[in-house]
């Protein structure tokens, strides 16, 4: 199985939700 695939995904998922937290706070 693909590993590296796996991280990148769960990257792409953590991203999304750390920029969706930012755009919350930044909203103040």
């Amino acid at each position: 199985y693909a590993i590296m695939d796996n991280i990148i995904t769960v990257l792409h998922i953590v991203m999304s939700t750390i920029d969706g937290l930012c755009m919350t706070y930044h909203r103040e």
